[in-house]
């Protein structure tokens, strides 16, 4: 098996499936390495499983959903506010927190009913440092609730309410799932 590495783009959604196998896009202007970290737990594969919003079969597009006003996916800096351009090219990339809105998958089931799920919110720290984390406001969710602590390597049900602050360990992943919508 051959391994291709393709350049990339400095906007994260610019990535495209070959059809084949796992892809993620990756830019950095100051990166010196990439550690890549695969879970590979009875428990993530369940989560993943259980849950639409992981396994979609069309591509995010950033539009706002009908069923809720939010976009299918968000991206936020460590300050809880949505991230621009400017942000991707300054130190902030570090880490990102990504919203995957469950309303906003856009597919059908076999039966044709549109398919719905949970929302997340994963917040990736790729820094070697520690970096509190501000949630976003209120109509993204209005508690959450941790699900996943990749630097403790176990599951919980911590609950966190909407802007509330998270402290983030270093090269590590955390997995908050919606508790509701104001």
């Amino acid at each position: 098996m051959s391994i291709k590495i393709l350049p990339g783009k400095t906007f994260p959604l610019g990535s495209t499936w070959d059809g084949k196998g796992v892809n993620f896009a990756l830019y950095s202007e100051n990166a010196t390495g990439v550690e890549l970290c695969l879970f590979d737990s009875d428990e993530l594969i369940r989560l993943r499983k259980q849950h639409p919003v992981f396994s979609r079969k069309k591509w995010f597009k950033g539009t706002l959903v009908k069923a809720n006003g939010l976009p299918d996916i968000a991206c936020f800096s460590a300050s809880g506010l949505g991230m621009n351009e400017e942000d991707w090219h300054a130190g902030v990339a570090h880490s990102v927190a990504i919203f995957l809105n469950g309303k906003g998958i856009n597919s059908l089931d076999e039966n044709g009913i549109t398919i719905t799920d949970d929302d997340f919110y994963m917040i990736y720290n790729s820094s070697v440092e520690q970096i509190k984390y501000q949630l976003p406001s209120y109509k993204y969710g209005k508690s959450w609730i941790q699900v996943f602590d990749s630097s403790l390597s176990v599951f919980s049900d911590k609950k966190l309410l909407a802007q509330s602050t998270i402290l983030v360990s270093a090269r590590s992943v955390i997995l908050l799932k919606s508790n509701g919508h104001p």
